[in-house]
């Protein structure tokens, strides 16, 4: 297999598709525009990465480049999904039918107290701004 200088791979035509690639995965539940910068930067590395590869033989760069770029952008998006599924061990999961205590009045279950803000966030209905 010839050996490819992995500078020359990234090319106009990848960093293109990569800030048009993280463009795309922002507006998808569960990342926000300020993540941009962190996905460009990843769908970057992971086409250094993969640099070595390269085989002009059996495609063109072009076609290199797409299949890594969309290749690193499903398992981007896979692996938010699964954080997201199953967080971290320090997360604290709590019953909706807890009660809490309430400043004025009896304790009311959780279920009671989550808004509809709360569920848009929760199922990415609602845009979130770049400050949260």
């Amino acid at each position: 297999m010839p050996t490819f200088d992995s500078q020359k791979i990234v090319t106009e035509y990848a960093r293109t598709l990569i800030r048009v690639k993280a463009k795309q995965i922002v507006r998808r539940p569960g990342f926000s525009r300020s993540d941009q910068p962190d996905i460009e930067q990843e769908l970057l590395v992971h086409l250094l990465c993969q640099a070595k590869h390269f085989d002009p033989n059996r495609a063109s760069l072009n076609t290199f480049v797409a299949r890594v770029i969309d290749s690193a952008v499903a398992m981007l998006v896979r692996d938010r999904g699964r954080s997201k599924r199953n967080p971290c061990s320090d997360a604290e999961v709590q019953s909706l039918a807890e009660k809490v205590p309430q400043p004025e009045g009896p304790p009311e279950p959780l279920a009671r107290l989550i808004s509809r803000r709360d569920l848009e966030r929760r199922t990415g209905g609602a845009s979130i701004s770049d400050a949260e």
